[in-house]
């Protein structure tokens, strides 16, 4: 294998992890809360990108 060969490799291997990685994140998901203030929270959350509410 070349050091082109390998590269490649390592790159598809990322792409891998990194798809297997975001279908875990939206298979295990929580469900938004019941109350209005729980859910705006849980919105504002998400809205600012951060992962866990």
């Amino acid at each position: 294998m070349t050091a082109d060969d390998v590269t490649r490799a390592a790159r598809t291997r990322a792409k891998i992890l990194d798809g297997i990685a975001r279908a875990e994140r939206a298979l295990f998901t929580r469900p938004a809360p019941k109350s209005a203030r729980a859910q705006m929270k849980f919105l504002r959350t998400r809205e600012k990108g951060g992962l866990h509410p």
